[in-house]
């Protein structure tokens, strides 16, 4: 599908059937959203997206699901959509919680769009998110948190350093417990001696 020959969907095609999906650009934020919170349990989960995602919840669960990634993945195929995304590696680079003002002030900057008032299907949302110009402060804070300062040198190397430090998601609640738990087991293993 070419969202530029035939537009963009309002339905999903599950067992031969159109039916409708919500397509604003916020719901599918949330999906996301929910797809990465640790809190809710994994059986908890689909249920979850399948009333966010759809008026009516479809029967065929199985179906309805797939259905909901090819959507989130704009039409995508699965394992081209999981490529283009994360270039091969699963790395988290920006939360929609955490970087909300920058990605405003991103489509502001960009687009002149108040995304606050936008009214934004999903697939032309993703567009315009990809399409973000390098010229913003959320998509240089990106490359801050993705850059590779190991062959940088000096001053370069402490200033990116110091940039990626700044700029770094929060560490997630039950990673920062473990992280603590592995500190005070060291300290008190070391000062313990």
């Amino acid at each position: 599908m070419n969202p530029l020959i035939d537009g963009c969907p309002g339905t999903v095609e599950i067992g031969g059937q159109p039916v409708p999906i919500r397509t604003d650009f916020r719901v599918w934020i949330m999906l996301e959203q929910l797809a990465l919170d640790s809190t809710v349990q994994p059986p908890q989960r689909a249920p979850l997206m399948l009333n966010l995602c759809y008026p009516t919840i479809p029967q065929d669960f199985d179906a309805a699901m797939r259905a909901i990634l090819w959507f989130y993945f704009c039409g995508r195929d699965l394992e081209d959509a999981k490529q283009r995304a994360h270039g091969g590696k699963q790395q988290k680079i920006y939360d929609y919680d955490c970087d909300a003002g920058l990605i405003i002030a991103a489509f502001w900057h960009d687009y002149q769009m108040d995304l606050t008032q936008a009214n934004l299907h999903w697939w032309v949302y993703k567009s315009l998110f990809d399409g973000l110009s390098a010229d913003n402060q959320f998509c240089k804070v990106l490359s801050y948190r993705t850059m590779d300062t190991s062959k940088l040198k000096g001053k370069s190397r402490a200033l990116y350093d110091r940039l990626k430090k700044q700029y770094a998601l929060p560490v997630p609640h039950e990673e920062r417990e473990k992280l603590d738990a592995v500190a005070k087991y060291l300290t008190n293993t070391y000062e313990g001696r």
